[in-house]
């Protein structure tokens, strides 16, 4: 009787087992494209946490160290750690890269060899992060309403973050100038690509995900920067007013709409961000334990930020001048303590350089490989800022940014959003805290140092009329404007409350910002490439146009063919031995300021080995309806004579980029 039962059970699962699969064979739920997008996307979120949990332990480990926040963690303790740790490994990397380490079965040695060691040390962390972010829990309606505008922020931040590369400096150099040392196997610094030549410590942790195998893990890193940003900002804002301030810091630093999107891009910003957050606050920390660990941290964040990117030293810079406010009697004692961690972990790429290319600021300065006056003077362009072309702009600056400036555009190319603007002046209001005063001076003593930098450099030159380079200041801002904010309820009528009024106009900020980040999200086709229902060719396709078609049609060159690009400098989805990318639009300045004609200029370039010219058209017809200088009427007649008779048309894509083959 068991045994029949048992061949009965058998039968019946066997029936069961080929019905479902013949069924599924014709029906299928899924298929196998769908299945590989899903997968790219789920290891873009598996590669990236590796490694932040690598950078947890070794951070862990070494705050150890310092004998920093003894048998307790805060936010700040945890950012700190992450930080630090994340830092050091990339200058880990940058010893492998110089050793010609850039090979996977290192990159997967590297990170088990670090997990095996610090396995308690991730779980540790792991489960203090998870402490930490439940005490966040929103206490009131409106901090419901503002955490519900900050998590719709971040996730679509986070969405953005893992789909495939698209964002203008990623496809430059932040992921190329990995993609190029992975293909080597050795860190290069690359003539064409002269940014190559910056501090690498961002990409240096790009270099590590792309060989786990994930590009797209490099957005995650600067996504998951962002929320340790986010964390501390919470953090200040709490302890100088109270929890709603801590949202509401957080919400008015989002509504600065760049920032979520750099938190959505493979580029190094976020990170230069978080340093600076982290610079400042192991500074506060000195000031109030007077441990001079803290202060040690304080200048490892400031050399970290200086291995994100040259400007970097201005961060620096800015706590030099609080350490001096602070303890002046003390100065060069704390200067000495700052200073030297600080140094220790920004030579190391100034260092490479030497060893590469034999100057140590390149391209700057003391010229080197593939450098001379002539690119010198077209990467700096002296002469040309508002100094010499709109005076009057230096002194209205905020507010042309924040009015007129927006993310894309032409000119002021980022998003402020307009709270910045109302609530910081209205600072004053909560000077009276003299429990808090001396944090909100040093927030503004920071933002100052940075801003005048910045102002300095838009003075001089056209290039440095960038307004993401005050970001780093946007923290601490969105504090002093939560802070300035709260403080409005102290200034009430019976009848009337300038306090709830602004409360309005928040409101309606934060609704307008998330709905036109909801909007772009659903044009730009984010979740669709996600979950695999759309192609990651097709997406593209969508989000780079004509390029991207371009792009591909050379990969299909045959083999050997090298393409020389002019006017384009992004080059990420073309092979590394095959493109040589306009890094800082300056092949055709360059050629020409050496007196080359369109007859010699094919035939050297023929003799480098070139087959191919890509033009980006639309670029050129750009730059000649504006008349920019230094190009002159006799540059472009040269251009057109080498399109019409030595080159020969291979394919028009849409009249925006045009493919030559050049003629024997």
């Amino acid at each position: 009787m068991r045994a029949k039962k048992a061949v009965f059970v058998g039968l019946v699962l066997t029936w069961a087992f080929v019905t479902l699969l013949v069924y599924y064979v014709f029906h299928k739920p899924i298929h196998i494209d769908q299945v590989m997008a899903i997968g790219k996307t789920l290891w873009g979120m598996v590669s990236a946490g590796l490694v932040i949990l690598a950078g947890a332990a070794v951070g862990r480990t070494l705050f150890a160290r310092l004998n920093l926040w003894r048998n307790s963690t805060s936010i700040e303790s945890l950012a700190m750690e992450i930080g630090l740790g994340l830092g050091w490994l990339g200058l880990v990397w940058l010893v492998l890269g110089l050793l010609g380490g850039f090979h996977t079965i290192v990159a997967w040695a590297v990170l088990l060899g670090i997990s095996l060691i610090t396995h308690r040390d991730i779980l540790d962390w792991c489960h203090d992060l998870l402490e930490e972010i439940r005490g966040l829990k929103p206490r009131s309606r409106g901090e419901v309403w503002l955490g519900a505008f900050v998590i719709f922020m971040v996730i679509t931040a986070f969405v953005s973050a893992l789909t495939p590369p698209t964002a203008w400096d990623a496809l430059l150099y932040h992921l190329t100038g990995p993609k190029i040392n992975i293909a080597s196997g050795w860190l290069e610094v690359t003539p064409q690509i002269p940014e190559t030549g910056y501090p690498q410590g961002m990409e240096m942790l790009n270099t590590w995900v792309m060989m786990l195998g994930s590009p797209r893990a490099a957005a995650v890193l600067q996504w998951f920067f962002g929320i340790l940003t986010l964390l501390l900002v919470w953090r200040w804002g709490e302890k100088i007013v109270g929890s709603h301030a801590g949202w509401l810091a957080c919400a008015i630093l989002l509504t600065a709409t760049t920032y979520p999107l750099m938190m959505g891009w493979a580029y190094i910003d976020v990170a230069t961000i978080f340093y600076t957050a982290t610079g400042f606050s192991a500074l506060m920390q000195w000031k109030k334990t007077e441990q001079r660990s803290f202060l040690v941290l304080a200048g490892l964040s400031a050399g970290f930020a200086f291995g994100t990117k040259y400007t970097g030293v201005v961060i620096g810079m800015g706590l030099v001048v609080l350490i001096l406010i602070a303890q002046p009697r003390k100065g060069l004692r704390n200067l000495i303590v700052f200073g030297l961690p600080a140094v220790l972990v920004s030579v190391p790429w100034l260092i490479k350089n030497f060893i590469l290319v034999g100057n140590p600021t390149y391209p700057f300065f003391f010229g080197g490989l593939g450098w001379d006056e002539i690119r010198s003077y077209w990467y700096s362009q002296p002469g040309t800022g508002l100094l010499y072309t709109a005076p009057w702009k230096l002194l209205v600056a905020p507010f042309i940014m924040t009015l007129v400036g927006a993310e894309g555009a032409k000119t002021w190319h980022a998003t402020f959003g307009p709270l910045f603007i109302l609530f910081v002046p209205l600072i004053v209001v909560r000077w009276k805290d003299h429990r808090h005063r001396i944090w909100l001076r040093d927030a503004l003593i920071l933002s100052l140092v940075i801003y005048l930098a910045w102002l300095y450099g838009a003075a001089v030159s056209r290039l440095m009329v960038q307004p993401r380079f005050l970001f780093p200041a946007l923290p601490l801002l969105a504090v002093l404007s939560a802070a300035a904010y709260e403080s409005l309820r102290s200034i009430e009528w019976r009848l009337f409350s300038i306090h709830r009024i602004l409360g309005v106009f928040i409101g309606l900020v934060l609704i307008l910002t998330a709905l036109q980040t909801g909007l772009d999200t659903l044009q730009n086709q984010d979740m669709p490439v996600l979950a695999g229902a759309m192609s990651e060719e097709d997406y593209l396709y969508h989000r780079l146009g004509w390029y991207f078609a371009a792009v591909e049609e050379v990969r299909d060159l045959p083999e050997g063919s090298q393409v020389l690009f002019l006017f384009e400098p992004r080059s990420y989805y073309c092979p590394p031995d095959r493109c040589l990318p306009d890094g800082i639009l300056d092949i055709w300045y360059h050629a020409r300021g050496l007196g080359g004609t369109s007859a010699n200029l094919a035939r050297t370039w023929q003799e480098q080995g070139v087959s191919h010219v890509l033009l980006y058209a639309l670029g050129v017809e750009t730059l000649k309806q504006k008349g920019v200088d230094p190009f002159t009427e006799e540059d472009w007649s040269e251009l057109e004579r080498l399109q019409d008779q030595h080159m020969t048309l291979v394919k028009n894509f849409g009249d925006a980029y045009l493919l030559y083959e050049l003629t024997p």
